[in-house]
């Protein structure tokens, strides 16, 4: 039974489904008898809204058809084939606790085995089962999926042969199409079903052969594996260690049940006395192993044959030859070599290996060596011995060249333009050369010990020598030259040059020497004449548009020491106002007058009115300029014309003309 609640203010409502699974949909407590799991729904609608509620009843049941279709379908698959099985789909809501699981458990499945559906990857002929629970109710449904399997039978799958036997091997599946077997060698045929098989191989070794084929369109194929035996050992004695040129005698330790001996050389330099006998002597013709190899026939079952081999290794063992001598040269060197333990040695043999030099004598017992060059030099000794533990003896020696030895020298200073008296800094130094790496110096002497050196700017000297120790062959030395540094000095000049309005053309200047500790006399020169004056402030006109002071005097180090300035003058100018106000009670613009910026000098100055009337000559006047009065008396408003002449600090002349307005 449903059991609906509404509010009291609804009135109607409806259950849905309203199907025959319901005793009275239109009642709040129908009677529900579902045959599957159903949910019902009491809806209400209140005009504005709707409002509903669900209750679900549950019916345990499965779904009605379940049956496993396969795609794609055949009647027969290969191994490797993925396939897909799968059932009709069901409405999911009406069996929500509905589980499946695929069997057997056979590592074929693509997806896991609790689904409806799964994918496949075929191995062999299978009967796949899925079961289906839905709480108490079970099902299971099946499909069988048959697989060509991927291997075919063959008559012979694993033999035991030596190389050359031979025997049939067919494969038992008489479908097969399309046969193959891989690698051809010791086939008689390699695309039939039938071949005969020649062993071929090496004893302890493994041969496959692989077939490949179709049945019903599907790849199968098949393994052949033939265990070729090992070689039965053969122990073979002699000795093991030899001198070149000497012989040893081999044997077979076990011959018992061999035959048909073959020996031979595989390795090395040697030659043997027999190579189908039991005993050969072999001797080693020079320096490295020899390897030798045996095959024989044996009768032992469990062998494809019979080897042997063994290896003889000529002695590295060499006396050694200890040799004295002084070992640290220089070249033109003269050293002689002495052997410390002779005894028993004989056929000295002497050699330079490495490095430029030259032997007295070559096969004697103490050659004398002379060294031609500098780098190291190697001399080796072989000789044979009466030591029965040794082939023969060596020996050793090597040169090493004396130290060349890099030093700097003691620092010199100078005035610039002066001269000092260097040297190497060690007495011990001798047959010393000289040269100049770098700078303006030049040197009294190279080849003295203590030369002159003239300086005119900072620069390096370098030095070769030799030296009295005598484990030092050669001495390359640096001695830097330097010059002095000067006192702290400046020019200034008054005016500043740089202040406005500058300096102009033609006026006079200061130059003042600052200088720590001051110069007791300085040498000057502007433009490079010089001024009578030592002391450190002088007087000049700047007459020239660019200016050069030079001040020369000698340092507290007693160093010629130069300071220098230069500077540009403003050129000079002049400006003729065009109208002039006298006495209109500003007290401004009162004058005609030629306005002068610089060294000019106005040579003549007159003014005229307009009947030609001169009424002003600078030649007759006091004043700067026209007061605007003729004959003392105001001039007339009007324009009047002038002419002037004016001269600049060089000397060159300028005609100047125009007219002016006087205004009252």
């Amino acid at each position: 039974m449903l059991n609906g609640q509404i509010n009291e203010l609804v009135d109607n409502f409806i259950w849905i489904p309203s199907d025959s699974t319901l005793s009275n949909p239109a009642i709040l407590t129908p009677t529900a008898n579902p045959t599957i799991t159903t949910t019902y729904i009491l809806q209400s609608d209140l005009g504005f809204c709707i409002a509903a509620d669900t209750v679900v009843v549950r019916v345990d049941s499965l779904p009605q058809d379940l049956h496993i279709d396969i795609a794609p379908f055949k009647a027969y698959y290969c191994a490797g084939e993925v396939v897909a099985l799968f059932s009709p789909a069901y409405d999911s809501l009406n069996f929500p606790d509905i589980d499946f699981l695929w069997k057997p458990d056979n590592n074929t499945y693509e997806t896991e085995r609790n689904l409806l559906n799964t994918a496949l990857t075929l191995q062999d002929t299978t009967l796949y089962i899925r079961e289906v629970t839905n709480n108490a109710c079970v099902s299971a449904d099946s499909i069988l999926i048959n697989v060509v399997p991927p291997s075919v039978p063959i008559s012979v799958t694993d033999t035991v042969l030596c190389p050359g036997e031979m025997f049939m091997v067919s494969i038992l599946a008489p479908q097969v199409t399309e046969p193959e077997w891989t690698p051809t060698d010791g086939l008689s045929c390699d695309k039939c079903l039938n071949p005969t098989v020649t062993v071929i191989g090496t004893p302890g070794t493994t041969v496959i052969y692989q077939f490949s084929g179709k049945v019903l369109e599907c790849p199968v194929g098949a393994s052949l594996q033939i265990e070729i035996p090992p070689y039965q050992p053969i122990g073979i004695s002699g000795d093991q260690v030899v001198c070149p040129g000497e012989t040893t005698q081999l044997g077979i330790s076990t011959p018992e049940g061999l035959s048909n001996f073959n020996w031979s050389i595989v390795f090395g330099d040697a030659s043997l006395s027999c190579t189908s006998c039991t005993d050969p002597v072999v001797t080693i013709n020079s320096v490295g192993p020899v390897n030798v190899l045996v095959n024989a026939n044996t009768t032992n079952p469990g062998f494809c044959g019979a080897q042997g081999f063994i290896q003889i290794s000529t002695s590295s063992a060499i006396q050694t030859i200890d040799i004295t001598g002084d070992n640290i040269v220089c070249p033109g060197d003269m050293v002689p070599l002495t052997i410390v333990n002779a005894a028993g040695l004989s056929d000295f043999q002497w050699e330079v290996t490495f490095g430029n030099a030259s032997l007295s004598c070559t096969n004697c017992a103490s050659p004398v060596v002379t060294i031609n060059d500098s780098g190291p030099i190697n001399v080796e000794l072989t000789s044979n011995t009466t030591n029965p533990d040794f082939c023969s003896a060596g020996g050793f020696f090597q040169f090493v060249p004396g130290e060349q030895l890099q030093v700097n020298g003691p620092e010199f200073k100078a005035c610039l333009g002066g001269t000092v008296v260097v040297n190497t800094g060690n007495t011990e130094y001798i047959n010393v050369q000289w040269d100049v790496v770098n700078g303006d110096l030049s040197l009294s002497c190279n080849d003295c010990e203590t030369p002159t050196v003239t300086v005119n700017s900072t620069g390096l000297l370098r030095f070769f020598a030799e030296s009295t120790d005598p484990d030092i062959c050669r001495v390359i030395g640096a001695v830097p030259v330097s010059v002095f540094g000067g006192d702290v000095s400046n020019i200034t000049v008054v005016p500043d040059p740089l202040t406005p309005p500058g300096i102009v053309q033609g006026s006079n200047v200061t130059a003042i020497l600052g200088a720590t500790p001051s110069p007791a006399s300085v040498m000057w020169t502007v433009n490079g004449k010089t001024i009578s004056s030592t002391s450190t402030t002088i007087e000049f006109n700047a007459a020239e548009e660019n200016i050069f002071i030079v001040a020369t005097f000698l340092n507290s180090l007693g160093c010629e020491q130069i300071d220098t300035l230069s500077f540009v003058t403003i050129p000079p100018s002049f400006m003729i106002p065009n109208a002039f106000t006298p006495d209109n009670g500003d007290e401004r613009n009162d004058i005609f007058k030629i306005i002068i910026t610089g060294n000019i000098i106005v040579e003549k100055f007159l003014v005229f009115n307009r009947w030609g009337q001169k009424v002003y000559d600078s030649a007759d006047s006091s004043s700067e300029g026209w007061d605007g009065t003729w004959k003392n008396e105001p001039a007339a408003s009007d324009t009047y014309v002038y002419t002037a002449t004016l001269v600049y600090p060089d000397g060159r002349r300028e005609n100047a003309k125009g007219d002016v307005m006087l205004l009252r």
